[in-house]
């Protein structure tokens, strides 16, 4: 389906499942989060570690971009030629379950 979708001229967009990521190889984005990345790479030690190991994924998998959704840390967005962090918004959470 992701090659029939590129051959039509449309943008991939992928949150991945599972361990096996070959099976998103040449998809415009993909989103995984921490502990999926986890799976396929390994820990990382430091962040030029996980810039290293996610650019070397990207590579790999030939994606134009890979975007990191770190939860309460933002998110990090791994392209041929740049690192991009977004840090994570705190908002006040309001009771809308009733009085």
């Amino acid at each position: 389906m992701l090659q029939l979708a590129k051959q039509q001229g449309k943008i991939v967009l992928v949150d991945p499942k599972g361990s096996d990521f070959s099976k998103y190889a040449g998809a415009d984005l993909l989103t995984p989060n921490k502990s999926e990345l986890k799976q396929i790479i390994g820990d990382w030690a430091s962040e030029a570690d996980l810039q290293e190991k996610a650019q070397n994924l990207r590579r790999s998998l030939n994606l134009r971009a890979l975007l990191l959704t770190r939860s309460e840390e933002g998110m990090t967005l791994f392209t041929e030629n740049t690192v991009t962090h977004v840090p994570a918004v705190a908002r006040e959470v309001f009771d809308v379950s009733g009085a």
